[in-house]
């Protein structure tokens, strides 16, 4: 159940950040009269699509809970990020204004740093993390489960801890994953535009900045 509440929130995450891509490149592209680029187009079908993938092997990880997947997983979402970073990078530079003059910047900028820094932080940190989960089952010639019998068995299966060293290794994803994460995808319904209208997201990133 918690995986299959962790698939739509993502697939729906995801989503939302690349219809706003797809909204910016627009918005950019009607000032000069033209039509979005579809490359830029491309770039967020391919990142949404990359989830997918990255949502299936999470399933297989949960089901099996063999940790080879689950370093596949995350750097499967990397992957999705990444693809979008050239497209962001050069809608930022090409949209008008400064930082803080319109929510389509602002958004730009923000992804800009977060398309590259967040496959890098999966890449070096979370799938090492997994993958060395991994070798350790295999030197204790851990038995997985089948993928359909994984299922059965997570769906009675509870293990609660309180225990902060069950939690630290991951606390630091899990932090961000439900906090920052989860407010990004609130803020996203204020559709960022460049020009952006006066409107309420538009003014609170002229406060903070």
């Amino acid at each position: 159940m918690d995986r299959t509440w962790a698939c739509i929130g993502e697939l729906a995450w995801t989503t939302q950040i690349a219809l706003a891509l797809w909204m910016v490149d627009d918005c950019i592209a009607n000032q000069s009269g033209g039509t979005g680029r579809a490359w830029v187009k491309y770039s967020a079908i391919a990142a949404v699509l990359g989830y997918v993938i990255a949502e299936a092997t999470s399933y297989y990880n949960t089901a099996t809970t063999n940790e080879w997947y689950a370093a596949a997983e995350v750097i499967l979402d990397g992957l999705s990020w990444l693809v979008m970073a050239p497209a962001m990078i050069t809608l930022f530079l090409k949209a008008p204004g400064h930082v803080c003059g319109s929510t389509g910047k602002f958004y730009l900028g923000a992804m800009s740093v977060l398309c590259l820094v967040y496959p890098l932080y999966n890449l070096l940190v979370d799938a090492p993390m997994y993958y060395a989960r991994y070798r350790a089952d295999q030197a204790h010639n851990k038995t997985y489960f089948p993928f359909v019998a994984g299922l059965e068995d997570a769906a009675h299966r509870r293990v609660v801890t309180h225990d902060l060293k069950d939690w630290g290794n991951d606390l630091f994803w899990m932090t961000l994953y439900f906090s920052a994460a989860a407010w990004s995808a609130i803020l996203l319904m204020f559709a960022p535009l460049v020009p952006a209208p006066a409107d309420k997201a538009t003014e609170a990133m002229k406060g903070l900045c």
